[in-house]
């Protein structure tokens, strides 16, 4: 390991980042004793540094770490990381299909093309419509078998989800709650992942900033 040839150190400080939890882990998990501080903090104290370089960054954080002024933030854990990656997943292919639908709604409309009232699928009914417009067909035929594609990814991935919901007794709790679906329930489990760091449950709500209670809410996970 790079930092062996440095001995044991006292303390390692990185800043919240795209790496920060697996190099947080990797660390911890190598018995080192690893901080992630808060970056916008980290910011504003390696923004004095005339000269920004990787190596006077290194220095600055060193610095922080000897003096203790910085702010710890909390690393979620592998599995929430997991659930947090199926759940951006599932939300970056629905607002492509929607986008995509948007796009095809708007091509027909810009032709004056109105959808024939039939076949109850929406797919159906604009490949009706495309038959008498073979022009609009060669642009719009791609994106429909692109639409299929992410329809049934995000089918998949909201079967996976709610699966994870209905077997999650927390999750089952949540949902008891009138208007909280599985997907919301699931979200919340992501977003607080260890409830034990809140002292009192008017924390949560000032914490993902739903109601103004002053506590500190800048104790964060990266």
């Amino acid at each position: 390991m790079a930092l062996a040839r440095f001995g044991r150190p006292a303390r390692v400080v990185l800043e919240t980042g795209r790496m920060a939890n697996w190099l947080h882990r990797q660390l911890i998990a190598r018995d080192l004793p690893a901080v992630c501080v808060d970056a916008c903090q980290a910011h504003a104290v390696l923004s004095q540094m005339p000269n920004k370089t990787d190596a006077n960054d290194a220095a600055m954080l060193a610095e922080l770490a000897r003096t203790g002024f910085y702010r710890a933030v909390r690393v979620k854990s592998e599995a929430a990381q997991g659930m947090r990656a199926r759940l951006k997943a599932r939300a970056l292919v629905l607002r492509q299909r929607m986008d995509l639908d948007n796009t095809i709604r708007g091509l027909l409309t810009s032709m004056g093309v109105r959808l024939p009232k039939g076949p109850r699928r929406w797919a159906d009914r604009v490949e009706l419509a495309l038959e008498a417009n073979e022009a609009l067909a060669l642009a719009l035929r791609p994106l429909l078998r692109l639409r299929e594609d992410l329809a049934r990814s995000l089918a998949e991935l909201t079967r996976r989800l709610l699966a994870e919901a209905k077997g999650s007794d927390l999750c089952r709790r949540l949902m008891g709650v009138p208007g909280v679906g599985a997907i919301t329930a699931y979200a919340f489990l992501v977003t607080i992942d260890d409830p034990t760091r809140f002292a009192h449950s008017r924390s949560v709500g000032a914490w993902v900033w739903v109601c103004p209670v002053s506590v500190d809410i800048h104790e964060a996970f990266a």
